[in-house]
């Protein structure tokens, strides 16, 4: 991850002393589990990070949803996307935030990150998405201190204080500043077919997905008289060659999953 890590070492982004009345999370984590304070909420919202877990606004449509909904915080008001940021918990327990190309952007102690680059995360640093502020603590000394406070009586790893609600159905764009052109009709010569390539990363294919199902196959499937298909390409090469096992497997899953085509052979890519 050494490639797509950023690190925060300018003292004057580094996070102040924890503000009084910040400590309702001691002795309520686990060692994946995160407190956030949102806003000026003061009951924290302990969230667990199995691997990772999205912040942003749920969307009834939407094949993937945050592990987090800001909905209840005016997210939407504050310019947060559907699926705005990632934290990340490595195999060495660090944990990590990063941007998932949201409109209004991720900033970490007033700082913008770059989309899907991550960034290493200290308890009581400060995370912005767009205009809505967050507080993030653990690790073991948040754990320890719990001995040294009152915890509540009850507790849950995903537990999420009752705020005032956002509207049932939020538009699906976040506006930040802008203003939305009026709707007109399309001139009888304009273009009637879009068709465009992406190549997608293995490793981060469900992040790219869903940023382009939030993107643009849902821009696409709102308009009124839209037929839109996806079609996926997959292309892979090796040169020592695919041995027999991996051919008869792969055919057999291919054949399941009702691919319209998939070949072997020796051409070589360019």
């Amino acid at each position: 991850m050494s490639d797509t890590t950023a690190h925060t070492s300018d003292p004057s982004t580094q996070p102040s002393k924890r503000p009084p009345g910040r400590n309702l999370h001691l002795g309520r984590l686990t060692s994946d589990a995160v407190a956030l304070y949102i806003g000026d909420v003061p009951e924290p919202v302990i969230l667990n990070v199995a691997r990772e877990a999205i912040l942003g606004r749920y969307s009834p449509n939407n094949p993937i949803q945050p592990a987090l909904d800001l909905t209840r915080y005016d997210a939407y008001k504050r310019g947060v996307s559907r699926l705005h940021a990632t934290l990340h918990r490595t195999d060495t327990n660090d944990f990590m935030v990063s941007d998932r190309a949201s409109g209004n952007g991720t900033y970490l102690n007033g700082r913008r990150l770059e989309p899907f680059k991550a960034a290493r995360l200290a308890s009581g640093d400060r995370i912005r998405l767009a205009q809505l502020e967050l507080e993030i603590y653990f690790g073991p000394e948040e754990i320890a201190a719990g001995s040294e406070a009152q915890a509540p009586s009850t507790s849950s790893a995903a537990e999420v204080p009752p705020t005032p609600a956002e509207p049932a159905s939020p538009p699906d764009t976040v506006p930040v500043g802008a203003l939305k052109p009026p709707v007109t009709e399309a001139p009888k010569s304009a273009p009637t077919h879009f068709q465009g390539a992406v190549k997608l990363d293995p490793q981060h294919v469900f992040s790219q997905m869903g940023l382009l199902d939030e993107r643009v196959l849902q821009q696409l499937t709102a308009m009124k008289d839209a037929n839109v298909g996806l079609v996926l390409k997959i292309e892979a090469q090796t040169a020592s060659g695919f041995d027999a096992a991996t051919i008869r497997w792969l055919a057999a899953l291919c054949e399941e999953l009702k691919f319209s085509n998939a070949t072997f052979d020796n051409e070589k890519q360019g």
